[in-house]
């Protein structure tokens, strides 16, 4: 899903407390509360002034900043989830800005700052421990990425005896996906599966270690749908023999009764 949104904040330094987005209630992800490495590192409130860090998100902070300004920031992560069943651990890397401010009238605090923020972040990669439906087996695995980025550029103004007021334009795009794949244990059915389509795999001549992979999709009923070269071979003989011996085996036996859903996806690799 693909997004954008395009909307106007005005804030003032007199502000004391900043309310959580709404759009963390919508499931874009984790808000980045902390946009720099200083405000990482020091826990500073967007609202403060500060001569020393640029600040994205509330414009009339960076009305004290005296000289051109760059900043830039990775961060990296590792998360680990774990019950009385199982655990998991995710590492992750992940840009955290490019920024730029500078000065345009020192005696006015008028300074224009914008550049590159992560707004929101989703990431995550979640193992379920085994399963049971009926007599099948399954684990399934959570996993989501993405996020929402601000695109930010805005000015700063300081009204003598008040404070410092600012104007920002943010432009937020961003693509987050999520997947919810299932891991099925029928070794039965996956033999009888394997059985229909070697029956159809005619290897043409090609060099040793020549692989590809197939992905495709097997109905209720066993019809395959969706039959698609996922990983190519880079042999075009290779692929179509591969990709033919699976449409040839259409239609397969249904899924098992009890077999949890409605479809099967598989990747298949032809060696």
């Amino acid at each position: 899903m693909k997004k954008i949104l395009l909307f106007f904040l005005i804030y003032s330094s007199g502000l004391i407390a900043q309310s959580p987005s709404v759009y963390s209630s919508f499931g874009i992800g984790e808000l980045n509360v902390n946009p720099t490495a200083r405000k990482s590192g020091f826990g500073l409130g967007i609202a403060q002034a500060d001569p020393f860090d640029i600040n994205p998100f509330n414009p009339a902070g960076n009305g004290k900043i005296q000289f051109v300004k760059f900043s830039g920031s990775l961060n990296y992560s590792i998360n680990s989830y774990s019950d009385n069943k199982s655990k998991n651990k995710f590492q992750t890397g992940q840009f955290e800005n490019l920024l730029i401010a500078f000065p345009i009238q020192r005696d006015y605090g008028v300074v224009f700052a914008g550049g590159i923020t992560p707004f929101t972040r989703v990431k995550y990669k979640v193992l379920s421990p085994q399963n049971f439906f009926d007599s099948i087996s399954y684990q399934t695995t959570y996993e989501g990425i993405g996020g929402i980025t601000d695109y930010s550029a805005g000015l700063s103004y300081l009204i003598k005896n008040a404070g410092y007021i600012g104007l920002q334009v943010d432009f937020l795009i961003g693509t987050i996906t999520r997947k919810l794949s299932t891991d099925f244990k029928n070794t039965y059915y996956i033999n009888q599966v394997l059985s229909f389509i070697s029956s159809n795999w005619y290897r043409p001549p090609s060099p040793e270690g020549t692989s590809c992979t197939i992905y495709f999709v097997i109905s209720k009923q066993g019809r395959i749908i969706d039959a698609k070269v996922e990983k190519s071979s880079e042999n075009s003989a290779f692929d179509r023999a591969a990709l033919r011996a699976v449409l040839a085996s259409n239609p397969l036996p249904p899924l098992p009764y009890d077999f949890y859903g409605e479809k099967l996806g598989i990747h298949l690799s032809f060696q």
